[in-house]
C-alpha cells in the first residue's frame, strides 16, 4: 500500500446524496414557483391585490424587479 492510499479518507458511495439535498431543492422550487405566481398576478390578473400603495412611484418601483427576479 502506498503512502497516498493510506492517507486518503474512505470514499463515500456515489449513490448517497448529502443530507437535506431534497429539502433544499424543494425549497428552491417552491421559491421559484412563488416568484412566478407573484408576477403572473401582478401583470396578468390584478396588481391591486398585491400593491401596498397606489402611487405612480410605487408602480414604477415594482416594475423594476421582473428583470432582477428573472
Amino acid at each position: 500500500m502506498s503512502i497516498a492510499t493510506r492517507n486518503r479518507p474512505p470514499i463515500a458511495s456515489a449513490m448517497s446524496a448529502p443530507r437535506g439535498r431534497a429539502l433544499i431543492a424543494g425549497t428552491m422550487c417552491f421559491a421559484a414557483a412563488l416568484t412566478i405566481a407573484y408576477w403572473v398576478l401582478w401583470y396578468g390578473i390584478d396588481r391591486n391585490i398585491l400593491a401596498s400603495s397606489h402611487a405612480a412611484a410605487y408602480y414604477a418601483f415594482e416594475q423594476a424587479f421582473p428583470a432582477a427576479d428573472g
